[in-house]
């Protein structure tokens, strides 16, 4: 990516904020070359077209430029910590790190920068929580997708993103809405109109609103998740997770408000 588009680019654009792709709109901007149905086959008759002798990519043909040059632009580390200020999270810097370093470098040297700065990041202590946190991004966004009879759907209670979250852009839309249910049978409906369906099985108090109303600082929001539940609200815990991070603004960091307060 930062051969192909640059420093900036690759930090604030691509990698830096997990920027998910449509394959369409990623052919569109070049960061594919051609899309297949059939992808062996088509990778196969790519390969036998091929001229003998060492594959060339567009990046290593003489005369060929970095978008921007290859030295750090003017103002991206200040950029790059004013977007990561507050937060744990150590993956833009790192992005930024890999792609001052790599521009330079050799492809081979490159190659080992990024995987030495993957290494660090898979053994950061805020990675178990992101991985909890997609993994119940996934558990959400697998309920099946079929719209049964309409319905009456009083006490639905739908809540927009709020924060633009790079985990959950690889699942839903981002202007996907959080809705709470009460009734199971509502998530293929849910689902089917581009909703994120969070089942509440018990209680009547909105989970989101709680969250909401407690906010913005985490340990009162988690004070406020352990409430609700010790007055009865029971809750998906996959769903409250999801609904904490992106409708409410708990931080992603933390893996969502029932995981970090211990209560889910």
């Amino acid at each position: 990516m930062t051969r192909m588009f640059g420093i900036a680019a690759t930090v604030l654009e691509i990698v830096g904020p997990g920027t998910a792709y449509h394959p369409a709109q990623a052919l569109a901007a070049g960061v594919v070359d051609e899309l297949a149905d059939d992808v062996v086959a088509a990778a196969r008759a790519w390969v036998l077209a091929q001229p003998d002798g060492h594959f060339v990519q567009r990046w290593e043909r003489p005369g060929y430029q970095i978008p921007g040059g290859t030295a750090e632009p003017p103002g991206l580390a200040e950029e790059v910590r004013r977007r990561s200020e507050g937060s744990p999270v150590r993956a833009l810097a790192a992005v930024l790190e890999v792609a001052v370093r790599s521009a330079a470098a050799p492809l081979d040297e490159a190659f080992e920068i990024e995987t030495a700065a993957c290494r660090a990041l898979l053994g950061a202590p805020e990675f178990p929580d992101l991985a909890h946190l997609f993994s119940a991004l996934r558990a959400v966004a697998t309920a099946p997708a079929e719209v049964p009879p309409a319905r009456f759907q009083a006490g639905m209670r739908e809540f927009p993103q709020i924060v633009a979250n790079p985990l959950a852009a690889v699942f839903f839309a981002p202007d996907a809405p959080i809705v709470e249910i009460t009734d199971a049978d509502l998530i293929p409906e849910v689902r089917a109109r581009g909703g994120i369906p969070v089942l509440i099985h018990g209680g009547h108090v909105s989970f989101v609103q709680t969250l909401l109303d407690a906010g913005p600082d985490p340990a009162a929001m988690a004070a406020a998740a352990r409430g609700a539940l010790d007055n009865g609200l029971q809750i998906d815990p996959a769903g409250a997770d999801v609904a904490s991070v992106l409708a409410a603004g708990f931080p992603s960091w933390a893996g969502g408000v029932l995981h970090a307060g211990g209560v889910g």
